[in-house]
């Protein structure tokens, strides 16, 4: 029996040349290998799929960026992100996508790329296990339509929620840009190469007949489709990319064309402004001792 195939649930909004080649993100290269920080993996499917696949992937790219981060934050911004049970039992910063899934308004038809990065920087983030879901929870539905409307009803998120949720905000910004949109010829491998050093990418791919391998051949299907996060970039063009479908870390093949890539930048605010300088007399010192260090290392 043929395996089930992705859904054909990423949105792609009309846009300009402007909208994605803009430049507004000033690069730098901050990491020359992603591995060792890459998140937990975690499915998008239940009884039935999600159709979540752009908020579970941009949740994806979200986290391995506080993990590379979390070297650089102070002692007090660590200890709230720990304290309020953002780091799982992996020892990873944990967001619940379906939170952010259902501030950027994703359904069972999907969303888009641009909808998860701006209800991430308007919303913020609370921890997976705050609004998390379950197989056993879905196993009381008889269709997906039924699920997906339980899974994406706003009316489960409560104040207290969208209370940390905007707290969080006090420790991160986020910015976003297409960096390839092309529907036709797939992003170029030096340019997947360079803008993955800044970050992991946030991606949108066909699904080919061979989506359920570990290494996936060039077919002829043109768009996007599915979204993952692409991750590294090897010597002979192919990419590996974290996927929300076992196997979840797969190589596409040089030539299988990426048609979307976005850039979502996470940088972290100054530690030491916020409402929550709670730190002791010994805390502090320390952390002058951190920044001093900081900075006279980048001289």
């Amino acid at each position: 029996m043929e395996k089930e195939l992705p859904p054909n649930t990423l949105i792609l909004p009309p846009i300009e040349a402007s909208d994605y080649m803009k430049g507004d993100i000033r690069y730098e290269v901050r990491c020359e290998d992603w591995r060792p920080l890459l998140t937990t993996k975690e499915p998008q499917k239940f009884k039935f799929d999600s159709n979540g696949c752009t908020q579970n992937s941009g949740i994806n790219v979200t986290e391995t960026q506080f993990n590379f981060l979390k070297k650089d934050m102070s002692s007090e911004m660590l200890r709230w992100f720990t304290n309020k049970g953002y780091i799982d039992a992996n020892g990873n910063f944990d967001f619940s996508w379906r939170y952010t899934g259902i501030k950027a308004g994703c359904s069972i038809n999907g969303s888009s790329h641009f909808s998860f990065w701006g209800a991430l920087k308007t919303h913020g983030v609370i921890p997976r296990k705050m609004l998390n879901y379950t197989l056993e929870e879905s196993q009381k539905f008889t269709n997906q339509e039924d699920m997906c409307a339980d899974f994406w009803n706003s009316s489960v998120i409560t104040s207290e929620m969208d209370a940390l949720a905007q707290e969080s905000k006090q420790w991160f910004d986020v910015a976003y840009e297409y960096t390839w949109y092309n529907l036709e010829r797939g992003c170029p491998a030096t340019l997947f190469m360079r803008e993955l050093k800044h970050a992991p990418l946030h991606i949108g791919t066909a699904v080919c007949w061979n989506w359920n391998s570990e290494f996936l051949v060039p077919c002829e299907k043109d768009g996007a489709s599915h979204s993952t996060m692409g991750w590294k970039a090897n010597v002979d063009e192919s990419k590996v990319i974290r996927d929300t479908y076992n196997p979840y870390d797969k190589t596409i093949a040089a030539g299988y064309r990426i048609a979307v890539a976005v850039k979502g930048v996470i940088t972290l605010k100054d530690p030491m402004i916020g409402p929550n300088l709670s730190l002791s007399v010994w805390e502090i010192f320390i952390e002058i001792l951190r920044q001093v260090g900081v900075v006279l290392k980048g001289k």
